[in-house]
């Protein structure tokens, strides 16, 4: 619908140019009203002579432009990058969309519209009832192609129930009910014989769709045979084990791994090799020296950050064992300041002892001295 609407505004800027130029060029010229008003009609003519060119032109070329609006949303996702049919792609939803786009194309290349045309006349709600059954059903290409060499009655019926204009039935249709002659583009037939070409080719392009998504598939469930995976465990188990028992090649491998996932997400190697293989590593090629820059940096932020984490738990353990060593020290003093005054209690205790142990002393001698004499006298 917006079609028209934009040749419409084409044509009337392009007209208020030319007229704009051709005053600015008969400025010195006198002219009268009824000239001026001849050279204007001139004007408008040869626009609208060059618009019918144009939709003449596009006319003639419709299953061409159909092909296109179909390959576009069909074959192109919405990046603009050819599909590879992965096993999500829903083929039968994307050809019925696309397909539909196609008949609008048709419809509106049918006959000419004024410039407020918003849709929905009786020429698109008839052309859109005759492929209904195309596109809801997928008819295969067979019976398109053997029906292709006539006009006749193995189309589907095409009658429109809801159309403005009434009802009518587009396969035996021969003109456009309500349509003047000269704002025909495409008669009833040609409009038929269109339809069938276009589905044709567009049954075409969905069976290489499904048979590249069936070998996709195929390939995707395709596993390796269990006695390369048995070669793969014996000739690697020495290599195994040494990466197992060596920490230095076990702490390496472990930082190639987490390098290598970090390069695989940022490279976003899934979706690309979505786009195929041959874009999708162009494209990852093209951003590897970027993300490299990205995942070292980030990986030497991390390792600052890890040692700076590292540093200041050493710092802290350094002030807690001198803090710790402080309290030691206050410790071994006050016990050494215990045992101090425990000497020093100990040396008062004996001086006071020694003042009454002369006398005690001269107590034991004298008795030793009476049993000697004891013992002479018997």
């Amino acid at each position: 619908a917006n079609l028209w609407q934009q040749l419409h505004a084409v044509r009337a800027q392009a007209v208020s140019t030319a007229s704009a130029d051709l005053s600015s060029a008969l400025a010195g010229v006198s002219l009268s009203a009824e000239e001026q008003a001849a050279l204007l009609a001139k004007l408008h003519a040869a626009a609208d002579k060059k618009l019918n060119d144009l939709l003449q032109e596009a006319a003639l070329t419709r299953v061409i432009k159909m092909r296109d609006v179909f390959n576009s949303s069909f074959a192109l996702d919405e990046h603009s990058t050819p599909r590879t049919w992965r096993a999500r792609d829903n083929i039968a939803q994307l050809a019925r969309q696309a397909r539909r786009r196609a008949a609008r194309v048709l419809a509106l290349l049918a006959v000419k519209r004024s410039g407020d045309y918003a849709g929905g006349d009786a020429v698109e709600a008839a052309i859109m009832a005759m492929v209904k059954k195309d596109i809801d059903d997928g008819s295969s290409a067979a019976s398109i192609s053997n029906s292709s060499s006539s006009d006749a009655a193995s189309l589907p019926s095409g009658r429109s129930s809801d159309a403005p204009g009434g009802e009518f039935d587009l396969a035996t249709a021969t003109h456009w009910p309500g349509v003047p002659k000269q704002d025909v583009l495409l008669a009833p037939h040609e409009a038929r014989v269109a339809w069938r070409e276009f589905m044709s080719a567009s049954a075409l392009a969905v069976q290489q769709a499904q048979v590249t998504q069936q070998a996709n598939l195929m390939a995707g469930k395709r596993s390796a045979p269990v006695w390369a995976l048995a070669a793969i465990l014996f000739l690697g188990w020495n290599e195994f084990m040494a990466v197992l028992f060596n920490p230095v090649y076990l702490i390496f491998g472990a930082l190639m791994f987490l390098f290598s996932w970090q390069m695989y997400g940022e490279l976003d190697v899934d979706a690309e090799m979505q786009r195929g293989p041959l874009v999708g590593l162009f494209n990852m090629w093209n951003k590897l020296g970027d993300v490299l820059r990205n995942v070292l940096a980030r990986n030497v932020e991390m390792v600052q950050n890890l040692g700076g984490t590292v540093s200041d738990m050493v710092q802290h353990q350094d002030a807690a064992g001198q803090e710790q060593g402080h309290t030691s020290s206050r410790e071994a003093e006050v016990v050494q300041h215990k045992q101090q005054l425990q000497q020093h209690h100990s040396a008062t205790g004996l001086k006071q002892r020694g003042v009454g142990q002369p006398a005690q002393q001269g107590q034991g001698l004298q008795m030793a001295q009476l049993g000697r004499e004891e013992g002479k006298d018997a």
